[in-house]
């Protein structure tokens, strides 16, 4: 995989798999694997990441685009720590901003949490319906694009309604008459889903890994480290999001890369879920962990 790398397709699989799906820091990591005789520097595994991060620009690419295709999203922020100097930015406290529709989860690492993030997402879009809280970034995305609409999310809704009950007891029996009426909304979307055996698109549940991977390991050393877990939550979730075994995934997707002489394959489609082929997708889903071997990227 790397020019002059000791190590294969397997070990860089575990370490992106370790770090950005189960939110292992890297000290942690490098014990376990040593425990297993496998003794690897933190100088080689980050050296290792940065030579692989330009593998998965194309795919970036492509989660963007189509996520911009979509006419529905869940969209939703929370705090990042990126621990080096930005010209023009006091601290070190970024915003990991998701973009959850049906067929992507697409993240966005920026020292901004203005409303230019949501803007610059989704402006080359057509339009549709973002489901998100009252954030005033928001709020002014749909003012300058007009061709989108707010639907505010019912759960902030019932915590007002809840904060109003214990603070005006007056008010009591009014509040909690509307907090009985969503929790209604919520049965029946509930039903719904199950009926269509589709799962919900929570913006807030996608946010989990990253928060997970933020207690573990705080952040990003590197705006580059930065831009590559963007990458790797966006690729990893959606995978998941598309129940797609991501071993087995990035074992197929590394392994073209190498047969391609370091650089990504040409042919991305086969590795796109929503692109790929119905028998690939359902090897991609179904073939158990211990019994895999890299699927051929044809």
């Amino acid at each position: 995989m790397i020019a002059r790398g000791k190590y294969g397709v397997s070990i860089w699989v575990h370490l992106l798999l370790s770090k950005f799906l189960y939110g292992q820091p890297t000290h942690r990591l490098l014990r376990d694997l040593s425990d297993h005789q496998l003794t690897l520097s933190a100088g080689t595994v980050t050296g290792g990441l940065r030579a692989l991060a330009p593998l998965f620009e194309p795919l970036e690419e492509a989660l963007l685009g189509q996520l911009r295709r979509e006419k529905q999203w869940h969209a939703d922020e929370t705090r990042w720590r990126v621990f080096a100097e930005t010209e023009g930015k006091v601290g070190q406290r970024w915003y990991f901003w998701v973009f959850h529709c049906p067929s992507v989860i697409h993240f966005v690492l920026d020292p901004s949490r203005s409303a230019a993030v949501p803007i610059r997402e989704l402006s080359a879009s057509a339009g549709g319906i973002i489901i998100c809280d009252r954030y005033s970034a928001y709020k002014k995305l749909a003012r300058v694009l007009a061709h989108f609409i707010l639907a505010f999310c019912w759960a902030h809704q019932r915590r007002d309604f809840l904060e109003l009950a214990n603070a005006r007891p007056d008010l009591a029996d009014w509040a909690l008459a509307w907090v009985e009426q969503i929790g209604e909304l919520y049965y029946l979307n509930g039903a719904r889903l199950e009926v269509r055996n589709d799962p919900a698109q929570w913006a807030e549940r996608a946010q989990r890994t990253p928060v997970v991977a933020r207690k573990n390991f705080y952040g990003s050393g590197s705006h580059w480290s930065g831009a590559l877990a963007a990458t790797m939550f966006s690729l990893l979730l959606t995978l998941r999001l598309w129940e797609i075994n991501p071993r087995i995934w990035l074992t197929a997707y590394l392994e073209a890369c190498a047969a391609n002489g370091r650089q990504p394959p040409t042919d991305l489609s086969v590795f796109l879920p929503w692109a790929m082929a119905t028998d690939r997708l359902a090897r991609m889903r179904d073939i158990p962990v211990a019994q895999t071997r890299p699927i051929d990227s044809s």
